[in-house]
């Protein structure tokens, strides 16, 4: 493999990458390459002529028929495991000379690392996360991302527990923004309030 790029789009919901390979293969027969390995879904297959790509279990390979060489571009989802407070995506790529990855997320206030290989520009301006880097000997692409606001909304709870009668817990919760109240008896009762601050 000459160069594979990976450009990324990243939200809470799904991790987006299109991949750009040139490879070039030589000897005769058939030619048998790992692509990638991980938690991942190839979503277009336009192949050029003599390429096909198989799947088994969590790795693709890609099977080549004649020598040559060929540019295409994949298009991959990469699952997206949670870890509070980050959302991160880690597979792994196929040995090449150069392998570069440029990813962005949309949102306020984001934060967002390349977790493996090199950072060679990390930018956040105007509600736009960016960072680009190489990947590093492991081959692997892993990024993370957070909401810096929703950290901030997770730390600024406070939760607290009373006992008092079906009078006070009117008053009590008509008085408050976010309350959670269950009645335990007709005339006592168990709250909850949660409080930001």
């Amino acid at each position: 493999m000459r160069e594979i790029k990976y450009d990324g789009q990243l939200s809470g919901v799904k991790a987006r990458f299109g991949v750009d390979l040139d490879l070039e293969v030589t000897g005769q027969g058939e030619a048998e390459l790992p692509l990638f390995n991980g938690e991942v879904a190839v979503l277009t297959a336009k192949l050029p002529a003599n390429l096909r790509l198989a799947r088994e279990g969590n790795q693709f390979r890609l099977f080549v028929a004649r020598e040559g060489r060929y540019k295409f571009t994949l298009d991959l989802v990469a699952k997206i495991h949670r870890q509070d407070p980050w959302d991160q995506v880690s597979f792994t790529g196929p040995e090449a000379a150069i392998g570069s990855v440029n990813v962005q997320a949309s949102g306020a206030g984001l934060e967002l690392q390349l977790f493996s290989g090199t950072t060679q520009d990390s930018v956040n301006n105007n509600g736009v996360a960016r960072v680009r880097g190489f990947l590093g000997p492991d081959r692997m692409v892993s990024v993370r991302w957070q909401s810096k606001a929703a950290e901030v909304t997770r730390k600024a709870l406070m939760t607290s527990a009373t006992t008092g009668t079906s009078s006070s817990w009117r008053k009590t919760c008509a008085a408050s923004r976010a309350a959670i109240c269950s009645k335990r008896s007709r005339h006592s009762f168990r709250k909850t309030v949660v409080v930001r601050l």
